[in-house]
């Protein structure tokens, strides 16, 4: 999720993860890896279809419905905590949005900005709940490329300086992330 693994970038033959724009931070970095500033914080949610009476995953739970998260994800690690809910684990979110699609489960849970996404490509979609864990997004850079972490961090504290950040979330994140 979010992760680009290459073997032998750091010179030793040993993977290295870089992070990439638009994933999730791993919890803990390799050694050769940076990661400049957060860019966004993120947190879990559920994608119900938008006539469901679902409001949360809390309600999911108590309901015992059927909520599809991507196998191996974190999602799917914090989905534990919902004992009742039940778990339709697919190799790939995509799968989930089709499985929601035909009615194979009542709800969809990842990261609010995946989610955000399938609900832009499925108007029949909403993103509803609060977060329900911490997802922090950044960009992770060779250890020994300090002077482009010091730019990136530049880059996006300029972006929420002068208002460019507030601006890109109003306008792609905001539409599919309220309620």
């Amino acid at each position: 999720n979010g992760r680009i693994v290459v073997a032998g970038e750091d010179g030793t033959g040993a993977p290295t993860t870089f992070q990439f724009l638009g994933g999730d931070a791993p919890r803990s970095r390799p050694l050769g890896e940076r990661r400049a500033v957060e860019y966004f914080h993120a947190g879990q949610r559920v994608l119900v279809k938008v006539d469901s009476t679902y409001r949360s995953i809390a309600d999911l739970d108590a309901a015992g419905a059927t909520v599809c998260v991507p196998d191996g994800s974190t999602n799917q690690e914090n989905l534990t905590a919902y004992p009742d809910a039940v778990a339709v684990v697919r190799t790939d979110i995509s799968d989930c949005l089709v499985d929601l699609q035909q009615g194979q489960v009542e709800a969809i849970t990842g990261d609010d900005t995946v989610l955000a996404g399938l609900a832009a490509q499925d108007p029949a979609t909403k993103v509803v709940g609060d977060q329900f864990s911490n997802e922090p997004y950044g960009l992770g850079v060779r250890a020994d490329r300090i002077d482009f972490v010091k730019f990136v961090n530049s880059v996006i504290e300029d972006m929420r300086l002068d208002g460019r950040w507030a601006a890109i979330y109003e306008r792609w994140l905001v539409p599919s992330l309220t309620d």
